[in-house]
């Protein structure tokens, strides 16, 4: 008896599970992008210009846009979210998304698609999943939320491809998930958290922060990576090594 109850309940799991997993999906008569299920039901028709895959239970959807081959995806139109059961959650009403991370996700209006097919200008901001602004649209450029730390610059320029370039006394701010400013830190580029470490550039030389914005690890590196274990990969000199979050070697 116990047997058929545990396989009766496994066998309710996998099916609840599947049943929340839909995927995009491109028609081939229209060229329009909707969702489908693992097992290729279609769950929301073949609607919208750009459909995302989900991040979080959530996808970035775009309509009335001109699907593209860059970063951008799309030239024009306005993009909102569905959740894992197809409906939509927020709206089409932004110029651009990024996608969630930590319940957050950045959102731009005033933007647009230039001739490279990247996405350029406007003002950035975050929402959360019920579209609520929990950091204003105000800032030129957002990077993504991790480690409980959203990350946003006004500082910097477009190149001409536009590529987005932090300037070298720029101030770099870091909210919480509740919106509050923790830190704000001048450098270059201040990189997503990683194991409440921020990785910085400034004067051509990587270092590393803390999440109330003190430089824990001085700029000295040519080249640094992100900490994973405890540890993280730099370069200087040429010679490759690990350090902890005090900036000593270890190995």
């Amino acid at each position: 008896m116990k047997t058929i109850l545990l396989f009766i309940s496994i066998t309710l799991s996998s099916s609840l599970l599947f049943a929340q997993e839909i995927f995009p999906f491109k028609d081939k008569t229209s060229a329009k992008f909707g969702y489908k299920d693992v097992k290729g039901k279609v769950i929301v028709p073949a609607k919208y210009e750009f459909a995302d895959s989900l991040h979080e239970g959530f996808g970035a959807i775009n309509v009335g846009g001109k699907l593209v081959a860059g970063p951008a995806k799309t030239n024009g139109g306005k993009w909102g979210f569905i959740d894992k059961t197809g409906k939509e959650i927020i709206a089409p009403q932004y110029d651009h998304v990024n996608f969630f991370s930590e319940g957050l996700v950045a959102v731009n209006k005033g933007g647009h698609t230039n001739e490279y097919e990247n996405f350029v200008s406007g003002q950035w901001g975050f929402v959360d999943r019920s579209n609520t602004v929990i950091i204003p649209m105000i800032y030129d450029y957002a990077k993504s939320c991790k480690d409980e730390v959203a990350i946003l610059n006004s500082d910097g320029t477009y190149d001409a491809l536009g590529i987005y370039h932090g300037d070298d006394s720029g101030t770099w701010y870091g909210f919480n998930p509740g919106g509050a400013e923790i830190l704000n830190f001048n450098c270059t580029e201040l990189f997503l958290f990683s194991e409440g470490m921020g990785r910085i550039l400034q004067n051509g030389k990587y270092g590393f922060i803390n999440k109330i914005g003190k430089e824990i690890i001085p700029h000295q590196y040519d080249q640094a990576e992100d900490f994973h274990d405890g540890k993280a990969k730099v370069q200087t000199g040429g010679k490759e090594f690990y350090i902890g979050p005090n900036g000593v070697e270890v190995f």
